[in-house]
């Protein structure tokens, strides 16, 4: 009895193996508050098992209501990744409106299109969508937005930081603030900006932060907006927050204090864009979605590891029904 326990045990270790990765590299959205002159919406960063589409939904109710843009993904990772409201629905867009961004599959990829009766909404372990809810402000001026976020956090050798976008649709500040019990405390650092965008945009940390970590030692941080008064200095309470209905324009991210950040790191994959498409099945009435699915614990091919597993578990399989034959 002891051979074949053992062969079960060792089954049962190499089964947590297989799952871990793929848990590891669950589907996930992620959009912060942003203001849009042209409907489009960023997303900061995703992931996809499946590929499928991802939708851009009215808000009803606190839940995904009217689908109002649609792209078509493929499975992997993407960040600074745009979406288009219809223009229909843009033109009707008045002051801040909440939008959900909402990732579906592609349950009948011959089909031709998105179709919200048919393509379910993903959903993750407890039920909840695989989505981001934020406000969305119009502006003729121009975008305000902020990103930084990365899958495995910043590398830092010296006290700055870089945010992968920042738009300022008016001149104002990009201001750090150290993140503690997942709220924005003291302020770390700002950046002055004039209107525009800017990509790959270096703020400075203060030094006694940076100094205060030990080596391989991460730090939360939120990147905010500010508006400037044309004083010349960050004020807290006179520099105002950019706030879609009251939102903050801001995103939260971390970074590692490391000796030397051009070593080996594994940066952000970025994936083709997609094609976006118009919403195909606009008949569907407000608050109409399709049944929802499960997407937890799902496996591909593709996921790193898995076929070495997979291989370990036929290995361990084979063992044991040799030893059952020989007996």
């Amino acid at each position: 009895m002891r051979r074949p326990l053992a062969l079960l045990l060792a089954f049962a270790m190499v089964s947590t193996l297989v799952a871990t990765p793929v848990a590891a590299h669950g589907s996930h959205v992620r959009a912060d508050p942003q203001v849009s002159d042209d409907g489009t919406i960023v997303v900061e960063s995703m992931f996809s098992v499946n590929g499928g589409y991802l939708v851009v939904h009215q808000d009803q109710g606190d839940q995904p209501g009217r689908p109002v843009g649609v792209v078509d993904i493929d499975s992997g990772a993407r960040s600074k990744f745009e979406i288009q409201i219809d223009q229909q629905y843009w033109d009707e867009h008045e002051g801040n409106r909440t939008y959900w961004i909402v990732l579906h599959r592609d349950k009948n990829p011959d089909d031709g299109g998105f179709d919200p009766m048919v393509d379910s909404s993903v959903t993750g372990l407890h039920g909840s969508y695989v989505a981001a809810r934020i406000p969305v402000g119009k502006s003729a001026d121009g975008p305000a937005r902020v990103l930084a976020a990365e899958y495995n956090g910043q590398r830092a050798d010296s006290p700055s930081v870089t945010l992968s976008r920042v738009q300022l649709n008016q001149p104002g500040y990009v201001v750090l603030q150290r993140v503690q019990a997942g709220a924005p405390t003291e302020v770390v650092g700002t950046r002055s900006l004039d209107a525009g965008s800017y990509d790959n945009l270096s703020v400075d940390i203060d030094d006694s932060l940076f100094e205060s970590m030990s080596v391989d030692g991460t730090q939360s941080l939120a990147a905010t907006l500010h508006t400037s008064d044309s004083d010349g200095s960050f004020d807290a309470e006179g520099d105002g927050v950019v706030a879609p209905d009251g939102q903050p324009v801001r995103t939260f991210f971390s970074f590692s204090k490391v000796e030397n950040a051009s070593a080996t790191t594994q940066p952000l994959i970025n994936t083709p864009e997609g094609t976006q498409q118009g919403t195909t099945a606009e008949t569907a009435g407000a608050g109409e979605t399709a049944a929802e699915t499960t997407e937890s614990g799902e496996s591909t091919g593709s996921t790193p590891g898995f076929g070495v597993v997979a291989a370990l578990v036929g290995t361990l399989l084979g063992a044991f029904v040799v030893r059952r034959r020989r007996r």
